[in-house]
């Protein structure tokens, strides 16, 4: 079985000060392959980059959402 983890934070500053906020948060979901996750996690960052990006229209927003195999297949 497989699932992600979405990862997101908001840029404000390059420079290395620590500025940016992520959030970090596993996916409820578990699939069968590495397809199927990688198809949902996909969309989980759409979704995500959609609402961050609305409501924090002033940073980029980094997103990304890796598959991997769960710890208990």
């Amino acid at each position: 079985m497989y699932s992600f983890v979405l990862a997101v934070c908001l840029a404000y500053n390059i420079t290395g000060e620590p500025v940016n906020p992520c959030v970090m948060e596993v996916g409820e979901a578990h699939y069968r392959t590495r397809q199927q996750c990688e198809v949902a996690a996909a969309e989980a960052e759409r979704e995500a980059y959609l609402y961050f990006s609305k409501k924090y229209p002033e940073p980029a927003v980094v997103i990304n959402a890796p598959c991997g195999k769960d710890e208990q297949s």
